[in-house]
């Protein structure tokens, strides 16, 4: 089964989340701090998290993120920060636009917004990973 996980410290988030995603059909459930995302998330190995970015437990949303990473079955999962944060302040906590496999949006939850980034990220995770960048190596006119 496909799951989407839901991670914010605000109750009335998750519940705002969670009804809307189920209401569209999906299989959603939900965390209440970085750490227990990081164990639902190694349990359920979800198509999809949406995560806030500051919440109290076991570091941030961007925590949660850079040890999922690191894990081999979660490498790939596509990750939506939903946050209250000014761009700025995003920025500061390192929320890592880079990836391909992140979005950031901000509170208030734009509902339809946020229902084309479900789609386009789900799309994103049946694609097969990127490819890592070329090490020095592999990069065939760079002179050793």
């Amino acid at each position: 089964m496909d799951w989407i996980l839901v991670v914010d410290d605000d109750k009335n988030v998750v519940d705002l989340l969670m009804d809307f995603l189920q209401s569209k059909g999906y299989q959603a459930t939900s965390a209440n701090d970085a750490r227990q995302s990081y164990i639902q998330a190694e349990s359920l190995r979800p198509k999809l998290i949406i995560t806030d970015v500051m919440m109290p437990a076991w570091g941030t949303g961007v925590d949660a993120y850079k040890n999922i990473r690191k894990n081999r079955y979660l490498k790939d999962v596509p990750i939506i920060f939903v946050t209250g944060l000014s761009p700025q302040e995003a920025q500061a906590m390192l929320v890592p636009v880079q990836d391909p496999r992140v979005r950031l949006m901000h509170k208030p939850v734009d509902l339809p917004a946020l229902e084309k980034l479900v789609l386009e990220m789900l799309a994103l995770a049946k694609l097969p990973p990127p490819p890592p960048p070329p090490s020095p190596q592999q990069v065939p006119w760079q002179k050793a």
